[in-house]
């Protein structure tokens, strides 16, 4: 059960060819809750090929960091963060329960490469200092260098061409994604419900065992009965709690696909407003040259200056259009079906370790009842 998390983590999308055997490690521990400030420090440790690496940081680091990373990569998967816990921030569960998904984060960062090698999340990683503070350095790109981020990451699909069918498809997989992220969040929400029902159980049946060995013990001492050693459990399993988890990480992974389909929406607005002020810039220009001023509606600009700007337009429009042409590429034709290959092969591992640990469970909880019939 240990290797429960990882398991999730490795399991989630894969939108890069790294290979197993070469995915950096990585893990996250609760170095400390300061209590004094509020907020829990997080110890994130590893190795990949440029060694060993050690930081700690605190949750708004992550959510610095994941702001970053969708900035550099718009309309791309970027695994989510759990969300701040406005109540009972410092519960020892909600810790735990906020450090389980943020090592899921960070492992799934390991296996897209283009997220693991960019500057934000190796900052993160390796610079000891405030993360607020160094992510104040990085700077805001122009599409034109994402383009460029683009064509180098993703370079086997910029030969390729996206179709209304590729458009329909994307649509397709959105309305899927939507239904299953209501499911899931129903799913959730029982799920939760079970977890603490089944804590009330463990107390009651450690107090009902707990009342029984007083009372045998009683019996033995003073009516010389024949004893029976109870064994009171120091630890229970809760089965449950792997469903929740998984949930959990679920509703997350869909929440980032969906933004990120959602993301291309975004910068197609941006296209075709900036689309339409280069057209506009184009005629201007073409009025400069004529000598034509009649009809404008602002000051014109000398022609040279007019042509830089036109020319400015025209390569963001060309940038944002590979923008929006390789993100919906990389969904098609890595994420999505990905996504859908481990979601499958998830499903099955956790129903399997659910049903294990549920038999092992009630297993263990029978097998003391049926000593006291031994008796």
């Amino acid at each position: 059960m240990g290797n429960y998390e990882r398991e999730i983590a490795i399991g989630s999308i894969l939108a890069s060819s790294v290979s197993f055997d070469t995915r950096p490690s990585i893990s996250i521990t609760t170095h400390g809750v300061i209590q004094d400030k509020g907020y829990t420090l997080y110890k994130i440790s590893g190795k990949d090929t440029d060694g060993d690496f050690e930081v700690h940081r605190r949750y708004k680091d992550f959510s610095y960091l994941r702001i970053w990373l969708v900035k550099y990569w718009p309309g791309c998967y970027v695994p989510q963060i759990p969300g701040k816990c406005r109540i009972g921030n410092m519960d020892k569960r909600n810790v735990e329960k906020r450090r389980k998904l943020l090592d899921v984060f960070v492992n799934k960062l390991t296996i897209l490469k283009h997220l693991y090698n960019s500057n934000p999340f190796q900052c993160f990683i390796r610079n000891p200092n405030s993360y607020e503070t160094v992510s104040k350095e990085f700077q805001e790109r122009s599409y034109e260098d994402i383009a460029s981020g683009f064509i180098q990451a993703f370079n086997e699909l910029g030969c390729l061409n996206i179709s209304q069918k590729d458009e329909e498809k994307v649509s397709k997989n959105l309305r899927y994604f939507n239904y299953a992220l209501a499911s899931f969040q129903a799913f959730e929400s029982i799920c939760n419900e079970n977890v603490e029902e089944f804590y009330n159980f463990e107390e009651s049946m450690e107090d009902l065992m707990g009342s029984i060995k007083e009372v045998n013990d009683f019996y033995s001492e003073f009516y010389d009965s024949k004893g029976y050693e109870i064994k009171l459990r120091n630890q229970f399993t809760n089965p449950y709690m792997i469903l929740l988890d998984w949930s959990r990480a679920e509703v997350l992974d869909l929440q980032a696909i969906i933004e990120a389909i959602e993301g291309r929406n975004v910068i197609m607005k941006k296209y075709r407003k900036v689309n339409e002020k280069y057209d506009n810039e184009v005629k201007n220009l073409d009025l400069v040259k004529s000598g034509k001023k009649k009809g404008l509606n602002f000051n014109l600009k000398g022609e040279n200056e007019q042509k830089d700007l036109v020319d400015k337009l025209e390569n963001e429009v060309k940038a944002m259009e590979v923008v929006y042409r390789m993100s919906t590429l990389q969904l098609l034709h890595k994420d999505f079906p990905v996504f859908k290959q481990y979601k499958v092969h998830k499903h099955e591992v956790i129903l399997r370790t659910f049903s294990s640990a549920s038999v092992e469970e009630f297993q263990e909880l029978v097998s003391q009842i049926v000593r006291l019939e031994e008796f």
